[in-house]
């Protein structure tokens, strides 16, 4: 664990001067609670200091400029190991985030995540997103990995019709159902995207 949180810490320096460096820190300890915990929970296969940079940090760097300046809150749903809402939280720390997992036991990791990382303006909701009513004005829906996610996108627009945007990070395939998306290639993959709806009127 020591080594690859070595290796992520100088993959962070040099590899991507652009984290911030005031969060490198807190993403290097988020990394360490996520190898540590994995091995009972299985919260990712992405482990390898290389892969977790790629996927789980650099994805929701990409992300940031495509946040509208509108946007107070965001709702990370299924958010699963925190991804990408715990290190959207870093890089946006002015936004109230709301991890949305219905796993208890995975809720219970998130909120260590929170203690540990002191992210002040960070909460866990332990349930079904269905179970939320629709989101206010000001906020952003994002999407990764949730299973099932074809047959479940009617709930999550009709969760996010008030909202500002949501931001699928999904395949060309999905993209292609969704309607007039903005699309935004993610960096190291040929088949993968940010799928940008603007869901204000």
């Amino acid at each position: 664990m020591k080594d690859s949180a070595a290796t992520l810490a100088r993959l962070l320096q040099t590899a991507d001067p652009s984290w911030p460096a005031q969060s490198r820190q807190q993403a290097l300890a988020y990394y360490q609670l996520v190898l540590k915990w994995n091995p009972r929970l299985h919260l990712t296969t992405l482990t390898r200091p290389e892969e977790f940079l790629e996927r789980h940090l650099r994805e929701a760097l990409f992300a940031v400029p495509f946040l509208l300046p509108s946007v107070a809150s965001l709702w990370d749903l299924g958010t699963g190991l925190g991804v990408p809402g715990i290190p959207l939280s870093l890089l946006r720390p002015d936004l109230e985030v709301t991890l949305v997992e219905a796993s208890a036991n995975k809720a219970i990791f998130l909120e260590t995540v929170i203690d540990e990382l002191a992210l002040t303006r960070t909460r866990v909701v332990c349930r079904s997103f269905q179970e939320l009513p629709p989101l206010p004005s000001g906020s952003v829906i994002t999407v990764r990995a949730i299973e099932r996610m074809d047959a479940i996108l009617p709930e999550i627009l009709d969760l996010g019709k008030n909202a500002e945007q949501i931001l699928f990070f999904c395949s060309a395939s999905f993209a292609a159902r969704l309607d007039k998306p903005l699309l935004h290639p993610l960096p190291g993959s040929h088949d993968r995207w940010i799928a940008e709806l603007r869901c204000s009127t």
